[in-house]
């Protein structure tokens, strides 16, 4: 259930269906809503990818590229921030060639995903580099947020569409490469609903939460590490380790997408509606 504001952000009711918060920043889930809810966690059979020997995210080396706000280099290792990767889940790896990123990928189910969240910047307008906020913007503008939660995106700049389309209706499309690099694509919500089954359904957030950096911690089962990154609206950052929000392609109205979720201290993950000038997480998923 969805209510009629399209720029309110979703919080889970009694019953786990999607509804608006009364304000711009999510009202934490009620204790007793929260003792009520179990945790169903499904048997998952992971594909295999090919394994990753190192705990490191290293830059390309023939990459250019470099980061002046970063003193060591594009670094991504989630692991440094005392967030283990779940070393019994087989994983590959991929170059984002556009800036030299390496990130971590897992299969679950019939979809590849990626295992982080995207942090391309992208280049400035005039080409000479890539600016701090060329595009997306770091949680709480702090670069150790990038390396560690990856970059918030507007749903027009994870589409890879012009600003006009933050209030106006970009149309029905079958699939769209966006912001992901080349042979990875920004997520359906029904690719989404693929993940969630997998994942043991509507309560599966707790295998998918990382198994640190939330107040209550996952299991991160699959290997798919969710941290609580939060979101940026009005220039405001809000619920960093609280939540966790990520854009699909699926258009509501000329103001509104869709986007999915997850809550620290609630097991789901949910389908939400927000408007398109709040900025999310990204996780592409592989052609």
């Amino acid at each position: 259930m969805v209510g009629r504001h399209p720029h309110k952000l979703p919080h889970p009711d009694r019953r786990g269906r999607v509804v608006r918060s009364p304000s711009l920043a999510w009202r934490r889930p009620r204790a007793a809503v929260l003792a009520s809810l179990s945790v169903l966690v499904a048997s998952v059979v992971l594909m295999s990818c090919t394994p990753r020997a190192t705990d490191a995210v290293e830059v390309d080396p023939t990459n250019p590229v470099k980061d002046t706000l970063l003193h060591d280099s594009l670094v991504q290792d989630t692991s440094r921030f005392g967030i283990p990767w779940n070393a019994s889940v087989s994983m590959g790896s991929f170059v984002d060639h556009r800036d030299g990123w390496v990130y971590r990928t897992v299969q679950v189910g019939s979809l590849v995903w990626m295992a982080q969240n995207l942090e391309y910047r992208a280049p400035t307008p005039d080409g000479s580099g890539y600016g701090p906020d060329s595009v997306g913007r770091c949680p709480s503008d702090s670069r150790d947020s990038c390396s560690k939660y990856g970059r918030l995106y507007s749903w027009t700049e994870a589409m890879g569409l012009p600003p006009i389309y933050s209030n106006d209706t970009a149309g029905h499309m079958t699939r769209v490469v966006g912001i992901c690099p080349t042979g990875w694509h920004l997520p359906s919500s029904a690719e989404w609903g693929i993940l969630q089954q997998a994942a043991g359904g509507v309560s599966s957030g707790a295998v998918l939460k990382a198994s640190a950096g939330w107040g209550s911690p996952g299991t991160d089962h699959l290997g798919m590490r969710f941290l609580p990154a939060g979101y940026v609206d009005g220039g405001m950052f809000h619920d960093r380790g609280i939540t966790s929000l990520f854009w699909v392609m699926d258009e509501y109205d000329g103001v509104s997408a869709w986007n999915w979720y997850l809550y620290d201290g609630y097991s789901g993950l949910l389908r939400g509606l927000t408007g398109k000038a709040v900025g999310m997480s990204v996780r592409c998923v592989q052609d």
